[in-house]
């Protein structure tokens, strides 16, 4: 699992600050920002930077998986939400290692069996075959998230 970044690039990890949320970019355009908080002990903000400048993340979130039927299943989960890379970034192999160090983080930190995530729609064809290659299946359409495909690996397969 190669999470190592080239030289001027580095990680940081924002872990949960009890009442403190945390200003977000790039959940559906770059440019916009969102509000998070951090509810749970292992929850996190993965960053990469060069220097400064923000050039990637992911928001890792975990809790009990709520099934349709209103039961909860104890396995715990790991979601990833808000991956985003800015887009002058893309297409240098970032977005893998960004993804590898969360699934790492998670392995390290979280009593989870598995990751779930979305593949947002407007970036669906390009984020599907990129979830696939990392080893993600396809398991329903959320309809409570705009019918978004959510994408799930088991946390032995990491």
């Amino acid at each position: 699992m190669d999470t190592k970044l080239p030289e001027e690039f580095r990680y940081t990890i924002v872990r949960r600050k009890p009442g403190l949320g945390f200003d977000i970019r790039g959940c559906l355009d770059w440019n916009s920002s969102s509000f998070i908080f951090l509810k749970n002990d292992n929850d996190a903000i993965i960053r990469i930077r060069k220097g400064k400048e923000l050039i990637g993340q992911l928001v890792i979130k975990t809790g009990i998986d709520h099934l349709e039927n209103g039961n909860t299943c104890p396995l715990l989960e790991a979601w990833i939400y808000c991956f985003a890379i800015k887009p002058e970034y893309r297409k240098q192999g970032l977005g893998s290692k960004l993804l590898r160090r969360a699934e790492k983080y998670i392995k390290e930190n979280c009593p989870c069996n598995c990751i779930k995530l979305h593949a947002q729609k407007e970036f669906e064809n390009k984020l599907i075959p990129f979830y696939i290659d990392h080893g993600y299946y396809f398991i329903d359409i959320d309809p409570v998230c705009k019918n978004e495909p959510v994408f799930f690996k088991a946390i032995e397969n990491v």
